[in-house]
This record gives C-alpha cells, structure tokens and sequence, in this order.
C-alpha cells in the first residue's frame, strides 16, 4: 500500500510501530503462512514482501490488517514483484522519485527480518541481490548529482511563498536526519533566522553550535512557534505534537512532512498555506531539472537488466545439485580418458593419434552427460573449434619435442576445463522464465 493510490489517512493507520512490525514478521513465520517475510514500513508504503506457495493465507491476513483498507492495496507475483522491489529499492517507485532513503529503509528491513530469523534461504539470497542492483543502479544512473531533496523543496516553496531577501523565522520540529537537510539548506540564507524544537537540548546543542539555532524543548513548542513564520515538521512521533494558534500572525506557511501527521491543521487561519507529504509531487513536478529526467530513464532501463541478472542468478542458484554433479563428472571422466591415453601411449602409440582420439572421446562423453541432465547440447555444438583449437597447440608442441604425456595432460585437462563451465554459460544464455532445470 503506497502513496501511488492510498491518501494519507489511511497510510497513517498501518505506519506500525518497530515493535509491532517483529511481531507481525514472527507470527507470519511461524504459523507457516511464509516461508520468509520482510515488512517495509515507510511515510509513503507499508510493504509486505513474502514467499509462500500459498497467497490465499497471506492475503487473508493482509487484509484483516487492513480492515476497511483494503481497496488500495496492490500485489505482485513471481517476476513482477522482482521489478516492483528493484524500481522501488533504486527510488523509481518513490514520492520524490530517485531519492536515496528507500534504499537504506529496506536494507535495515531486511536486517531485522534476518536477525529474527524471518528471512531465510532463497529470499536472502534475493534480497541480497536487489539491494546491490539498487546501489549499482543508482550509481551508474547518477541521481546522486539530480537529486532534489525534501529540503530543496521546501526551502524553494519558501522562497514563492516570501519575497526575496526578507527577514523569516524559521521553525523546525524534530532533530533527525531529514531536518538536518533542511538546516544545512536554510542555514546558507543569513536572512532566515532557525529555532528547533528538539527531544534533547543537549544532545543538539552541537547543530545549535554549528547553525546558530535557537533550541527549545517539546514542553515550550507554543512559545518557540509564537512568532514564526515558517514551521517545518518532520519526526518519527505517532501523532499530533502542535496545532497554530489564533494569535499566531505571522504564521504563514506550515510544511510537515511526517507520517502520521505532526502539525494539526487550524481551519479558522485562512492565511496560512499547508503543505504535506501528498504535496510533494506536485511541488517536484514545478522544479524542472533535465538531468534529473535523463537519470530516470537510465536507471528504469538498468532496472530491466538487473530483473533479469536476478532471475538467472536465481535458476543457477537452484540448480547448483544438478551443477556439482556435472563437475564431478567432469573430473571423473577426465581421469578415465587421461588414463586410457597414458597406457595406449606407453604400449607405443603414436602420439598425435592418441591427442586427437582422447579430446574426441573426452567431449563426447562429457556432451553426451550435459545433454541428459539438461535437455541440451546446445553448448557443445561448436566442440570441433574447441577441440581444434586444443589439437592444434598440443601437436605444435610435439613438433617441437615437447613430452607427449606432458602434452597430452595439458591438453585433456584444457578441455575439461572449459567443458566443466557449459552448465552455467548454458543457464546464463537463456531467457529468465525458460530454464530446463531438473530441481
């Protein structure tokens, strides 16, 4: 469930509580309704990431958390989930589109679905994937340099609201990681003049220090709001910490950010301009930035490739029994045919003739196993060039003087060698979705 198309009323109703979200997981798991599970909770999703054989068990529980929600809710199965959850990692799928919170929110998700023990096996080793797709995605899409933060919104927001180079007071409610963006942002215009209402005085007396804020505590959020005209608000607090006031004149712009909402909404101040979370599309879409665009297609192109290295990885993963027996064919067969050719070269055989038998006798037995293990031989067809390739080094070398079983040897275990690889570049050369696995 996520902004896309739920209003904020209801994704205030499921922003579950760290504690709430351990139980959830648990109880999942060991009731047998997953066989893993990861819960996403953020200010614009609530995610439930789950693999299971049976959804009917899952939906049902979803929706019984949902109770009258479950209208907004969207599910994605099999490959469309792998696309949904790399879009969404790399911040495709974000309000503010390429930003980099998401990516880190999931990674501390999966951790604590690890830790629990709720996330296991093969999603791991999903999930590991997507979170380093993501990161590659970014970097290679460059957002780091496009990036338009919350911060930058509001403080261009301020900007229309305001005239130019006019003397504010400026508000912020909260300490964390997205105020500090906004104070390193207003903190470059020297007409803003920057309070923060504040957990901890002292333990944000070095941002008071280095901003020259002006620190209040949560009991006298009244009085640091009094002669504001700009009120920022973003913390991770369950509900409503400040509503304005009728005294409050110069009040003229309140933004709050968080989920659930943080600043309650006085419908007798008319001049006072609100702005929320919802708000933040409409607020991108008026700062064009082409750069910012061109990343955006780069990485939902990059997003496509990494679906499917997933999905590859994911097959060779699966067949990683069917992959050691090969290579223990491999080595096995290779050590019958060496030794067939060092006997038939002790009893006097020629050489060369010995070479060409041998690599012959070798790929045809180890073509012959891939085939049935894998319905294919596609990989051996070009077994001449390989085979040549080999003969010709190896009877170069015994023109040359070279000890024939030193060449023999060498050319066997060349060949075995690159044989031994087949399987993989077979299952790599496929399209997802169309692997003849036998697991």
């Amino acid at each position: 469930m996520s902004h896309h198309d739920t209003p904020l009323t209801a994704r205030e109703s499921l922003c579950w509580h760290a504690s709430d979200i351990e139980s959830h997981m648990l109880k999942l798991v060991n009731s047998g309704v997953v066989e893993s599970v990861v819960l996403l909770v953020t200010c614009n999703r609530t995610a439930c990431i789950a693999l299971c054989h049976d959804q009917s068990q899952l939906q049902l529980w979803w929706s019984k958390q949902l109770t009258q929600q479950e209208q907004y809710t969207t599910r994605h199965t099999q490959e469309k989930a792998l696309g949904y959850l790399l879009r969404m990692a790399c911040g495709l799928e974000s309000m503010l589109v390429g930003e980099p919170h998401i990516l880190g929110q999931l990674r501390q998700a999966f951790l604590t679905a690890t830790r629990l023990g709720c996330c296991r096996g093969e999603m791991t080793f999903l999930l590991e994937q997507i979170l380093c797709h993501a990161k590659q995605i970014r970097h290679e899409s460059q957002f780091g340099r496009s990036d338009i933060s919350l911060a930058q919104l509001a403080y261009q927001h301020v900007e229309k609201t305001f005239s130019p180079d006019v003397s504010l007071r400026v508000v912020f409610i909260g300490s964390g990681k997205i105020i500090q963006q906004h104070l390193r942002v207003f903190a470059q215009n020297p007409f803003y003049r920057l309070s923060m209402v504040c957990r901890d005085q002292e333990k944000c007396a070095p941002l008071a220090s280095v901003y020259d804020l002006d620190l209040y505590s949560y009991s006298t959020l009244d009085q640091a709001c009094l002669h504001a005209d700009v009120v920022i608000a973003a913390t991770a607090s369950r509900g409503l910490l400040w509503t304005p006031k009728q005294d409050m004149q110069r009040l003229r712009l309140c933004i709050d950010w968080s989920v659930p909402r943080n600043i309650g909404q006085n419908s007798s101040l008319q001049s006072i301009d609100w702005v929320g979370i919802d708000d933040v599309k409409t607020l991108r879409e008026q700062t064009h930035n082409q750069y910012h665009l061109d990343s955006i297609q780069r990485a939902k192109a990059k997003v496509l490739r990494a679906q499917f290295r997933c999905v590859e990885q994911m097959q060779i993963r699966a067949a990683g029994r069917v992959l050691a027996r090969f290579r223990n064919q491999v080595e096995t067969t290779h050590q019958q045919y060496l030794e067939k050719a060092l006997k038939s070269l002790e009893s006097g055989g020629e050489p060369s003739e010995v070479l060409r038998a041998a690599l012959a006798d070798l790929h045809s037995a180890l073509s012959q196993f891939f085939e049935d293990f894998l319905g294919s031989g596609s990989v051996f067809e070009r077994k001449n060039d390989l085979c040549q390739v080999v003969e010709k080094k190896a009877l170069s070398a015994l023109n040359h003087g070279k000890d024939p079983v030193d060449i023999v040897q060498r050319a066997l275990y060349q060949v075995a060698s690159k044989l031994s690889h087949g399987p993989t570049q077979y299952l790599r050369g496929q399209k997802a979705g169309h692997l003849p696995l036998p697991v």
